[in-house]
């Protein structure tokens, strides 16, 4: 093991030497705010409960911060600390470790909430949540210190690049027709993943092409930017959460298993349909509710 690493274990023995239930509580609890599966679940409320443009800005920060550290990990191929030390591992993790993905996307979806509201409350509470999500990676026995502090590090070079190229390119794809859009929604998504494809990242490609595919259908075909009235808030929250959820894990049970050929395939059609789905199948569904409703 290399100095650094044997450094980094160090450190993580002891980080959990302070172990308690209330801190392993906290650090659970804390670290799932960094999972796929949580941002899975926030993106359709904020879209379908307070903003559709927010949500969908948002939606392409996680989705590309978490392609590029799908690409990281596998081109750096550095293994997680326990497997030198399983006794040290305390949550569920798979795959590489550096950079930290956890570290990564939150900086990045931090980082960029703080430059679009620039409001102090926000920038401390985000920075409050960044600190404590890597930390947690850490005291998880998940990721070794170098791997959130380089977590840290792409996220603002991410960052850096993404948020002065982004009011231009959408100025510019505003401009062109839904054809040659809907083109680029299918096609970038699918060129970025055979740049260095590797079965973990096509759940990112499939939900681009699905999100960004019923964005655009939502946006032309079935307008969907008013916010709810508080009855039918709590409808769209319950009812299309629990379809989304029935959708991604029926789809999965009846789709191949991870052993069976074509698994990465219907992997990417899972994630696409649920992408679409929530962006243009569910506001459908909402706008023959709410016009049910108002005719009663």
């Amino acid at each position: 093991m290399e100095p650094i690493l044997q450094l980094g274990l160090e450190t993580i023995y002891w980080m959990q030497k302070f172990r308690n239930p209330l801190l392993d509580a906290f650090f659970h609890a804390i670290t799932i705010l960094g999972n796929g599966g949580f941002y899975l679940l926030v993106f359709p409320i904020v879209y379908w409960c307070f903003d559709r443009k927010l949500a969908a800005r948002i939606g392409l920060v996680v989705l590309l911060s978490g392609l590029l550290n799908f690409d990281l990990k596998e081109l750096i191929g550095q293994p997680r600390p326990f497997y030198w030390d399983p006794d040290v591992q305390l949550h569920p993790a798979s795959g590489f470790g550096l950079p930290s993905g956890h570290a990564q996307v939150t900086l990045s979806i931090g980082g960029y909430l703080i430059l679009l509201y620039r409001h102090q409350k926000i920038t401390l509470l985000i920075t409050m949540l960044v600190f404590f999500i890597g930390l947690s990676r850490i005291y998880l026995g998940v990721h070794f210190p170098t791997d959130v502090l380089a977590g840290w590090a792409v996220g603002v070079a991410f960052l850096s690049i993404y948020w002065p190229l982004e009011k231009p390119l959408s100025r510019w794809l505003a401009r062109q027709t839904l054809f040659f859009q809907s083109l680029l929604v299918i096609l970038v998504p699918i060129g970025l993943y055979l740049i260095f494809p590797n079965p973990r990242a096509v759940i990112v490609t499939g939900s681009m092409i699905g999100l960004g595919f019923g964005y655009l259908l939502n946006q032309n075909v079935c307008t969907f930017d008013k916010p709810p009235t508080r009855p039918l808030f709590w409808l769209r929250l319950i009812v299309s959460l629990f379809l989304t959820i029935l959708l991604l894990f029926g789809l999965r049970s009846i789709f191949p298993s991870p052993e069976a050929s074509g698994y990465v395939f219907w992997r990417l059609i899972r994630y696409c349909l649920t992408g679409f789905f929530i962006t243009f199948l569910a506001p459908c569904l909402f706008k023959q509710w709410e016009s049910f409703f108002r005719k009663r």
